[in-house]
Order: structure tokens, then C-alpha cells, then sequence
């Protein structure tokens, strides 16, 4: 699955990750972002859409049917409810994963004082230097 963009995650949280919300669309994802690596890890219980554009990146699609597939998700209305945490190599990753379009996951995920990850770090750039 790593190919995917992601990996389960069973492990700790890593020390100075930052605890992070995305909700659009009525959708409740909750996770932690890392900054010293540039992960995000969604956290159990979060909310994703059923519904993806057509034009969704094709390694997310992937990534969203082979969950459903192997039932690394409860079906609950409109929406799916991760069963366990998923670490991703990008906030965008996860972003994406969880809304079924792109986003920029530094502008999704919000601090619990409202702040982005862009906010608080920089852009990508800024942050990483690169």
C-alpha cells in the first residue's frame, strides 16, 4: 500500500506532530500532521466521502477501492468511517483521500485554533526549502 501514498499505522504518533481537523461538506476527519517529515496521519473514526470526481488522481482512487475492498471502512449514509489510523506521505495525500477531489491538504487541515498548516509553517517551500 505504501505505493498508494499511504501505510496503516499502528505506531505512536511522532513527537511535535500537531493535531489537525479537516470538515468540508459536512465530513469530520481528524489526524496529526508531522512536521519534521511532511506526514499526515488519519486518524480512526474519520469521515470519508463516498462520492470522487472523475478526474480524482489515480493512485488515491486506487488507494479508496482497495480500502473498501479489503473493509478498511464502515459504510455509515453518505460517507465512510475509517477503521483504523492511516499514515499518508502528504497532508495533500490525505486530503485527497478523504474529500474524493484534489485539495491542498496544508489549506484542508485546520489546528483546533483554526489555523492551517500553511498558516503555521510556511508553504512547502518555505518549510522545507525545496
Amino acid at each position: 500500500m505504501r505505493d498508494l501514498n499511504m501505510k496503516p499505522c499502528n505506531k505512536k504518533i511522532r513527537h511535535g506532530s500537531i493535531y489537525m481537523q479537516g470538515s468540508q461538506k459536512g465530513l469530520q476527519s481528524k489526524g496529526y500532521y508531522c512536521p519534521s517529515i511532511n506526514t499526515f496521519v488519519l486518524l480512526k473514526d474519520s469521515e470519508v466521502s463516498v462520492r470522487e470526481v472523475s478526474y480524482l488522481n489515480s493512485k488515491i482512487k486506487s488507494l479508496r477501492q482497495l480500502l473498501q475492498d479489503e473493509e478498511f471502512f464502515t459504510f455509515k449514509g453518505d460517507r465512510y468511517i475509517l477503521n483504523q489510523n492511516f499514515e499518508f506521505k502528504t497532508p495533500s495525500s490525505a486530503g485527497n483521500f478523504v474529500t474524493g477531489y484534489s485539495t491542498n491538504g496544508r489549506d484542508y487541515f485546520k489546528s483546533e485554533k483554526g489555523k492551517t498548516i500553511n498558516d503555521i509553517f510556511g508553504s512547502y517551500k518555505e518549510q522545507f526549502g525545496k
